[in-house]
């Protein structure tokens, strides 16, 4: 008996032993911004941004889940440690061991504290809290200034994984810290990236563009050595203060660090290989940058992406082209190196098909009245093509009716018209374009007597049909829709100025009236 009971105690054991060893691994993740610090601080733009990018990218790519993530886009201080009492409430219903607490701060900040809402909040007291977490590993991202220098202040530039391994427990245990730039320097957000530098590319790399072995498990080395080099060299190029991140490592490794897999149901794009090329990717309609890759000269690069339609620019040297593609969750898009077209530089601003697909034919009806005029209908073909500018030209017809006194009049006209316009970004994907049209039409026209009947009577015709031409111009204000790519809906209203001359005399005609367009970019 008392050898039966041994073995079962150590059959339990083993058990126990066992169940803990493939206890699946759980990431809590606390991922906060703050756009306003110290009253001296001046306002950030991007950090609510940063906080929901890096929600995004850990909980689609490194196993973080929804119920296992606090946000806080507009943290305080009271509410961050809040957030970090409920991460140390999910924390203990699980072993220790099968822990990773990630905490990511974008804000303001100095050499001993981040500025918080008006509040200073010491490092000291946040590591202190941060530790009393029962986890086995624990990684802190701050993307905050770590100078006392109100000159040097993170948002002075405006320019043009952590978690445990994905299956089984963690090989490493122990506390990081990584800072998005070294003792005594400032944290820069970009405009053109739409967000803070060092979160861009930390991300970046994250999705793919740090997987330097091309595995598909980005590794704690691979995600700081990218985001590390890439930071450096943006600041250094931008002309401005050099910006270099910095790691504080207390770790106990026994095997690479993984923190995101690129498989699963988001879209990945393969670039071509090309050692000398950039690559930029921006959202359809978006401002910002996406990600920022370079080729490599071995393999073909890939990065993970959400689904959606994207441009992706190519830049070698001061040569390069753009591209617009459609990601499909869970398909692989491959770039193909003669994909890319030459574009106008200033329509990149823009961020949408114009870029790549700057030419388009569009059907065109307009409602018109006005002097002389009592209802109009007229069809226009246009092709265009757009820039920043657009210019258009091609066919129209339309009718007219117009009553007087003694008459009724009505006219059949075709014709063709020029345009100019100027394009802005009103809101994604809308844009404004406002123009200047000039036209010429060749117009048949037919008056009828309004006393026919008695015209006819007296052997008078009672119809009077004129040939002529008119020459005029005017302006039009729209806006445009993208519907589906590359389909997009135009409406706006125009005003004309024309003279007419037939046979029956000369008229000077002012038009008002409405626009609907639908076209198709080419």
């Amino acid at each position: 008996m008392r050898a039966f009971l041994l073995s079962l105690g150590l059959l339990v054991a083993l058990l126990a032993r066992a169940s803990s060893a493939f206890a699946a691994p759980v990431r809590i993740l606390v991922a906060a911004g703050a756009s306003t610090g110290l009253e001296s601080d001046r306002p950030l733009a991007y950090p609510k941004d940063d906080a929901e990018g890096v929600y995004d990218v850990l909980t689609s790519l490194g196993g973080v889940t929804p119920d296992h993530t606090i946000l806080l886009p507009d943290v305080t201080k009271d509410t961050l440690f809040a957030a970090l009492d409920r991460a140390e409430a999910i924390a203990r219903q699980y072993a220790p061991s099968d822990v990773t607490v990630i905490v990511y701060f974008s804000g303001h900040g100095d050499r001993d504290a981040l500025h918080v809402r008006g509040e200073s909040l010491p490092t000291a007291s946040l590591a202190s809290r941060i530790e009393a977490i029962p986890a086995a590993l624990r990684i802190v991202v701050v993307d905050a200034c770590r100078t006392t220098d109100p000159a040097r202040a993170k948002g002075m530039t405006v320019g043009p994984g952590f978690g445990v391994s994905l299956s089984g427990q963690s090989a490493t245990t122990g506390t990081a810290w990584f800072y998005a730039s070294a003792d005594g320097e400032a944290a820069q957000e970009s405009e053109e990236m739409g967000g803070a530098i060092f979160t861009h590319f930390w991300l970046a790399g994250l999705r793919g563009a740090a997987d330097a072995n091309g595995d598909g498990r980005i590794t704690l080395d691979e995600s700081f050595a990218y985001a590390y080099n890439q930071t450096l060299f943006r600041s250094a190029r931008s002309g401005g203060v050099l910006q270099r991140p910095q790691a504080k490592l207390d770790l106990t490794e026994s095997g690479p660090f993984v923190f995101t897999e690129l498989a699963g149901r988001r879209a990945q794009l393969e670039f071509p290989r090309d050692a000398d090329a950039l690559y930029l990717v921006y959202a359809v309609g978006s401002q910002s940058v996406v990600a920022e890759v370079y080729g490599l000269p071995d393999r073909a690069l890939r990065i993970v992406l959400p689904p959606g339609r994207y441009i992706v620019q190519k830049r070698v040297g001061f040569h390069g082209g753009a591209v617009e593609i459609a990601l499909q969750g869970g398909a692989t898009y491959v770039l193909a190196a003669d994909a890319f077209r030459p574009f106008h530089a200033e329509a990149l601003a823009q961020k949408g098909g114009m870029v790549v697909h700057p030419w388009s034919a569009e059907l065109v009806d307009s409602a018109m009245a006005g002097r002389e005029v009592d209802i109009g209908d007229e069809l226009a073909l246009r092709v265009s093509r757009r820039e920043t500018w657009g210019y258009s030209i091609g066919p129209l017809a339309g009718l007219s009716k117009w009553q007087t006194a003694y008459n009724g009049v009505s006219e059949l006209y075709a014709g063709g018209e020029a345009s100019v316009d100027r394009f802005f970004t009103l809101a994604n994907p809308i844009l404004l374009h406002a123009g200047v049209d000039v036209r010429g039409e060749w117009i048949a026209q037919t008056v009828r007597r309004n006393d026919a009947d008695q015209a006819i009577l007296a052997g008078f015709s009672p119809t009077t049909h004129y040939a002529g031409t008119a020459l005029g111009g005017g302006l039009h204000v729209g806006t445009r829709f993208l519907i589906a790519p590359p389909l997009y809906l135009d409406l706006g209203v125009r005003g004309l100025l024309l003279g007419a001359k037939t046979a029956g005399g000369v008229d000077v005609r002012t038009l008002f009236g409405a626009v609907v367009g639908i076209g198709l970019s080419l």
